[in-house]
């Protein structure tokens, strides 16, 4: 028996080839998210073409001091769309 996978972004909704996603892992601890905690993190499957669009640098470079430029970056771009991406995804943020 044959078995198909369908890989999807969790941001767009579209289907995605596997290796066309990037996974990030939210673990969480002194918050309740159902179904997460610090041994269970919050796995997002996010699209390059998300990602571009979030202002992460996807295409990897040749030269080692652009690389670590780049991974600076993307540090830096993940700490200011992480809750954006949470509510692409539908997490509310209520007191």
């Amino acid at each position: 028996m044959a078995q198909t996978t369908v890989f999807t972004c969790d941001i767009c909704k579209k289907s995605k080839g596997e290796k066309d996603l990037a996974k990030i892992k939210v673990n969480v601890e002194g918050i309740r998210i159902k179904g997460c905690d610090r041994y269970n993190p919050l796995v997002i499957d996010i699209c390059t073409e998300c990602l571009k669009e979030k202002g992460f640098i996807v295409e990897p470079k040749v030269d080692d001091a652009e690389n670590e430029q780049t991974a600076g970056r993307n540090k830096m771009s993940l700490e200011d769309k992480l809750y954006d991406i949470l509510e692409d995804m539908g997490v509310a943020f209520t007191e």
